[in-house]
């Protein structure tokens, strides 16, 4: 059964955040996102409830001082949570030290209208903690500008009502000058929170054990991390970052995008945002574990890609000028086409183009090496002259083509 902890244990566990030494005091989910606190990280935790204290560690970190205008929103939906934080976080900052004025916390959307809390918000507040739609409510009367907001922290509400939610943080954000610090806190699943993270700034994950919330995921990698098993040989394992960029390569050369769109469609439907770079590293692993099972870059004549005989080897970049390339084969010849990935062309475009010239086939076309503004494709040498007095000077992609042979590197 979790602990129960009273306003006074609270406290004094958030009075010693500032210290390293007492993390460990803190609950899991507190501990795994006080770094990314202190780094400025916009951050997302999937956990049933959010404990107290990790909703009202990004303020009390981040907020040293008043300011001339609002400072922080915690944006909960039940009014006893919002008068609970409220009354914690003003305590905290009370306790701080003494000041000529102290860093002020309001609770609104716990009266019956906007009107009512007028008084509140002249106080000019440095902290609000409110719901969404009150925020809002504010907002529209011009009671309050967010000009000078650094840090957020939203917690999402049931599903029933999340649509609105999402709605009203989508409004308040828009009337930012900057882009706060953000943490989420949500129960939901991916699809209800895709809205929220659109407006943050590359998000870190956190996933958190629904059994007692206390076995934070990222808390157990930070301590296998510390482990006698740190895998420092897979870190520096020189041949898996090199077959990293073998696969980088051959995604923005070779493959075709409305394919691996399809298949991330299938990964986004079934595997949890909070699980896929953990599902990235695995294939990547199995694969490096067993390299027979690795995607292999043959390719036959007649093969059902419709991309034609082409040699096994994955394409290289070319290094030298614009027209030059490597030598090809014996019976190919290397030829220069003026277009190439900015304007969105792969192989198979290059193969359809050379294709619809009559009496070149599939068979016809080897290497294809596309680069940012041009490309070089092997075409047997019998085919040479035809094509490029063909396709040369032709508009393809809305562009006239410079189609010629290649230069050979000395």
């Amino acid at each position: 059964m979790a602990t129960v902890r009273t306003d006074d244990q609270l406290l004094d566990s958030l009075s010693r955040i500032s210290n390293k030494r007492h993390l460990k005091h803190l609950p899991p989910t507190a501990a795994a996102i006080y770094p990314l606190i202190i780094k400025g990280r916009d951050f997302v935790v999937e956990t049933v409830s959010p404990d107290d204290i990790s909703v009202l560690l990004p303020p009390l970190v981040r907020i040293r001082k008043t300011s001339q205008g609002i400072q922080a929103l915690v944006v909960r939906e039940r009014s006893k949570d919002i008068v609970r934080c409220a009354e914690i976080l003003q305590r905290e900052f009370n306790r701080r030290g003494p000041r000529k004025r102290s860093v002020t916390v309001v609770a609104l959307g716990t009266e019956a209208s906007a009107r009512k809390e007028a008084d509140l918000v002249s106080r000019k507040p440095d902290i609000l903690v409110s719901t969404a739609s009150r925020i809002i409510d504010h907002l529209r009367r011009d009671n309050i500008g967010l000009e000078t907001v650094r840090t957020c922290v939203l917690e999402q509400p049931a599903e029933q009502e999340v649509d609105g939610f999402n709605a009203d943080i989508e409004f308040i954000y828009s009337k930012f000058q900057r882009s706060p610090q953000t943490a989420v806190f949500t129960s939901l699943g991916v699809e209800h929170v895709e809205r929220i993270t659109a407006l943050l700034r590359r998000p870190v994950f956190v996933a958190v054990s629904r059994e007692e919330e206390s076995a934070s995921h990222a808390i157990q990698q930070e301590k296998r991390a510390v482990s006698t098993k740190s895998y420092q040989h897979v870190r520096k394992d020189q041949a898996l970052k090199n077959r990293i960029k073998e696969i980088l390569k051959e995604i923005h050369e070779d493959e075709n995008p409305e394919e691996l769109n399809a298949y991330r469609a299938i990964i986004n439907a079934n595997v949890s945002i909070f699980s896929r770079g953990y599902f990235a590293a695995y294939l990547l692993k199995q694969m490096h574990l067993n390299p027979g099972a690795s995607p292999k870059k043959s390719r036959s004549a007649s093969g059902s890609n419709g991309r034609g005989a082409r040699n096994s080897a994955p394409s290289q970049a070319p290094k030298g000028p614009a027209a030059e390339t490597d030598n090809p084969t014996e019976n190919t010849t290397s030829i220069f086409v003026s277009i190439g990935k900015n304007r969105k062309v792969f192989p198979r475009d290059l193969i359809a183009l050379f294709a619809g010239v009559d009496s070149i086939t599939g068979e016809d076309i080897g290497q294809i090496k596309i680069l940012d503004n041009y490309s070089f494709v092997e075409l047997a040498n019998e085919k040479t002259d035809s094509a490029i007095e063909a396709l040369n000077n032709t508009e393809f992609r809305g562009r006239k083509l410079t189609v010629n042979y290649a230069r050979k590197k000395d």
